[in-house]
């Protein structure tokens, strides 16, 4: 045995000798196999030209809204800010493109999803964390030029990056409730006549409460004879196109609209249109349509003003009554037994998935299906 143990300590040092030169020789395979990826990227990145990327981004800007643009500008800017701090990259739109373009379809997917968790840990401008809407905004941006380089050949990989879910911390905030609705539009009912601004305020809120409009499509409503006749206004679409679609308006919304335009001694033109740009010396252009921002101000300021909120906690804006009228809306229908694809015409939304969320569960149904399903396994043992 004595004899056998030098033998055996040989083997095991011959063992252990092999082992670790396997080791060492993966090592360097991997090591050689990593080298030849990065020449064969950076190769990549070399043959793509700034050009092209510059074009992949103006085609996905093309056809958008200057809002959507602005989005989009902010959307790059930190996306530049962090590829060229983590890769040592040149604070440049085409340079960081370029080198994302350069990546194969696995390693570009992994670097969105580091961005992605570097914005759950990024903080705003207000000191606060991203939402999961601003974080999936982003993202998304960024997904739209390489879709965008990918449909004119200069990105060889497409990107599928699943949204963040919504959860409800993501909207702290309340929507106006219908009474306070009504109580500021009882307060600009009393004060309009005679009086030009609480008349137009007072049809402000009347429209977006009753044709659920968003903020940019108020501030853009054109006044035209021909839609009055017809009982009709027309509104920018949401694809921020130029065509206009016509909505129904009701009788009594009508000779309000008319009443006004008669006030303000237009025959067409801008609905809404700040007085103030008109006494300034830009006289020679007729009007200036209000932005969303002012729009939202307005409505701010009057329901401060009519006791309905205060400065600190006033959730009614354009989108806060958007809200609460669908909600409204598809709530009654479903009472009446309308069924809710109906009411997408009046909401416009395009799936019928996000009206759902307007929805107001009362709690009900359950008893009441649950009697019915009761009833039906009862007439089943009568008829045995």
């Amino acid at each position: 045995m004595q004899s056998l143990d030098p033998a055996i300590r040989s083997i095991v040092a011959q063992d252990k000798a092999l082992q670790k030169e396997l080791s060492s020789g993966r090592k360097k395979t991997r090591k050689k196999i990593q080298q030849q990826k990065a020449k064969e990227r950076r190769d990549r990145e070399r043959s793509i030209s700034l050009v092209d990327i510059n074009r992949s981004v103006r085609l996905a800007r093309s056809g958008k809204s200057a809002s959507t643009i602005r989005d989009q500008s902010t959307s790059y800017k930190t996306f530049i800010r962090w590829v060229s701090k983590k890769y040592s990259r040149k604070e440049q739109l085409n340079v960081c493109f370029r080198y994302l373009f350069s990546l194969d379809a696995g390693a570009a997917h992994e670097l969105i999803t580091k961005y992605r968790s570097f914005l759950l840990e990024a903080k705003n401008k207000k000191g606060g964390n991203y939402s999961r809407g601003t974080i999936n905004l982003r993202v998304s941006h960024v997904c739209g030029v390489v879709k965008a380089g990918y449909k004119l050949g200069v990105c060889p990989f497409l990107l599928s990056i699943k949204s963040l879910p919504y959860c409800s911390e993501d909207f702290p905030q309340h929507f106006p409730e219908k009474n306070k609705v009504q109580q500021t539009i009882r307060y600009l009912s009393e004060r309009k006549e005679g009086d030009f601004e609480y008349y137009r305020d007072y049809l402000i809120y009347m429209i977006a409460w009753t044709l659920a409009l968003r903020a940019d499509e108020i501030a853009t409503l054109r006044y035209s004879k021909e839609d009055m006749a017809r009982g009709q206004i027309g509104i920018l679409n949401k694809d921020r196109g130029k065509k206009r679609i016509k909505l129904s308006i009701p009788a009594g919304l009508v000779s309000e609209i008319r009443e006004f335009n008669r006030i303000r001694s237009k025959r067409s033109g801008a609905l809404f249109y700040d007085a103030k740009y008109q006494k300034s010396y830009y006289s020679q252009i007729p009007q200036k349509y209000f932005s969303n921002w002012q729009i939202t101000q307005i409505m701010k300021k009057r329901a401060e003003e009519a006791g309905a909120y205060s400065a600190e906690d006033n959730p009614l804006t354009c989108h806060g009554i958007r809200r609460s009228s669908v909600s409204e809306v598809a709530t009654k229908a479903q009472e009446m037994g309308h069924r809710l694809e109906e009411v997408l015409e009046f909401s416009r939304h395009r799936d019928i998935r996000t009206l759902q969320v307007y929805l107001k569960r009362s709690g009900k149904a359950q008893g009441k299906f649950s009697s019915l399903a009761h009833s039906e396994i009862l007439k089943m043992e009568d008829a045995r």
